[in-house]
């Protein structure tokens, strides 16, 4: 520092330790009354000024916090679903065959081709997206893609570098499925909204409850089973325009809007075609 700046620092600590001295020391009225007009201004911005801007510095740190956890809890709760869906696709094997080692080999053995989505479209028109394999990648037309344990749609064209995938919430993208833990197959049909699906052919309606999951139940030929169509959120008793029909209607699993990637699985019913082989070799 300069000498100047020397000499400055030490004037404004010399005069600080007087304003002090002079507001804590007994002196007549008038030197209080000044002191106090000089110690107020000093008080009023620690209280006015700083304050504020520490309120507001421990505001943004509190949502930068808030911000992160919630990234971390969507993560989890992402996950935790694709848990539920396995487990229940699990139990409902196990309650029909006894054999989870068959269900989780059935999947474990289906040839997955992991893709990029190029584009998805989402409108009243139609419901689609593209991804980048095709024929040079050995797809084929009507194969299931999958998002982890979520079903999207099924290969609806495929051409030399892409192919064009129908997603499940499409008008005419009809899908064998099943409603968890109440033992009711259904139709899974689409309806061109991103945020609806609509639940037909149920034969027992007192078993139906918002919040089950609806697993495709691999009666098609295309569909394996086991993966998570949506949950049922809507369920209305027969109107005059449709009478003897109920409306129910399940929300989709995933916002088909939000994900990158998807897998194909190839061929599944030849897999299963081999799993059965293998197995009647083993009883022989």
């Amino acid at each position: 520092l300069s000498a100047m700046e020397r000499k400055q620092k030490r004037i404004v600590i010399v005069s600080l330790f007087l304003i002090s001295v002079i507001a804590t020391w007994k002196q007549p009225k008038p030197v209080q009354a000044i002191a106090s007009h000089i110690v107020f201004p000093i008080l009023y911005c620690i209280e006015h000024i700083v304050r504020p801007i520490k309120n507001i510095s421990k505001t943004i740190r509190s949502y930068m916090y808030a911000h992160k956890k919630s990234i971390s809890l969507a993560e989890e709760n992402e996950r935790l679903v694709d848990e539920n869906v396995k487990l229940r696709a699990t139990i409902d094997f196990l309650n029909r065959s006894k054999d989870v080692a068959e269900f989780k080999t059935r999947y474990s053995k289906n040839d997955l081709t992991l893709c990029k989505i190029l584009l998805t479209n989402i409108s009243s028109g139609g419901q689609f997206c593209i991804i980048d394999k095709g024929r040079h990648d050995n797809v084929t037309p009507n194969s299931a893609v999958i998002y982890k344990m979520h079903l999207i749609g099924k290969i609806e064209k495929v051409y030399q570098r892409h192919s064009r995938v129908r997603l499940v919430t499409d008008k005419i993208c009809k899908v064998a499925a099943k409603i968890s833990n109440a033992s009711q197959s259904c139709i899974a049909e689409g309806n061109n909204k991103s945020d609806l699906i609509t639940i037909r052919c149920i034969s027992n309606i007192q078993k139906i409850k918002i919040g089950q999951r609806i697993l495709s139940s691999g009666k098609g030929s295309i569909i394996p089973e086991g993966f998570s169509l949506g949950t049922i959120s809507y369920i209305s008793p027969p109107t005059l325009n449709q009478p003897g029909e109920w409306t129910i209607t399940a929300k989709p699993s995933i916002d088909f809007k939000t994900i990158d990637y998807c897998r194909i699985i190839t061929n599944p019913i030849q897999s299963l075609k081999e799993e059965t082989n293998k197995k009647d070799r083993s009883h022989h």
